[in-house]
């Protein structure tokens, strides 16, 4: 399930095609990829970021921060293992 994670409002599925243009459209900018890791080490999807966001003064984001264990600005895309791009 692919999920657009907000920093202003309730996460809701990303509809997109997961493409780069679609991505940094998203978060508004370069991209950096945050691994999702569950309890064990395993890595269980991606967190896509703006790569610049503290550069930039975006704001919090606590959900996707809660998602990764670590302060998270700006708008983020949450990609499971089926979801990542190939």
């Amino acid at each position: 399930m692919k999920m657009y994670i907000p920093t202003d409002g309730i996460p809701v599925e990303f509809k997109e095609e997961v493409t780069l243009e679609n991505l940094q459209k998203a978060v508004g900018g370069y991209i950096e990829v945050v691994p999702v890791v569950q309890y064990g080490g395993r890595v269980v999807g991606q967190l896509i970021v703006n790569e610049e966001g503290l550069l930039h003064n975006l704001d919090m984001n606590f959900a996707a921060s809660i998602c990764v264990q670590k302060s998270i600005v700006g708008n983020a895309v949450l990609l499971t293992d089926n979801d990542l791009m190939t």
